[in-house]
């Protein structure tokens, strides 16, 4: 599988999906209630943390160029995990 540039995602770029899902996420949030004047504060929800989980693991997770066989035993599972798991510890924290 291969990115939209037609090249294999580099580890960096794979750990950093996430985040920029994320972000990307809350952010449209915050911008929808801006401009409807919105009084609700924006929340990290664990559905949040588990899209970003899904997107790194099933969407982009047979693109990524790993250096070895161990890494990618050290970092394909437990990492979308992580993410799980911090979203279920960090859930209905409001961003400010």
């Amino acid at each position: 599988m291969l990115c939209a540039v037609a090249r294999p995602l580099s580890v960096p770029a794979w750990l950093s999906t996430p985040l920029l899902f994320a972000a990307a996420v809350l952010g449209l949030t915050a911008l929808g209630g801006a401009l409807v004047g919105a009084g609700w504060p924006v929340v990290v929800s664990s559905a949040l943390c588990g899209g970003a989980a899904a997107v790194t693991a099933v969407a982009q997770g047979g693109a990524v160029t790993w250096r070895s066989p161990r890494q990618r035993a050290l970092l394909a599972p437990p990492y979308p995990m992580s993410l799980l798991l911090v979203g279920m510890v960090f859930a209905s924290m409001v961003v400010p």
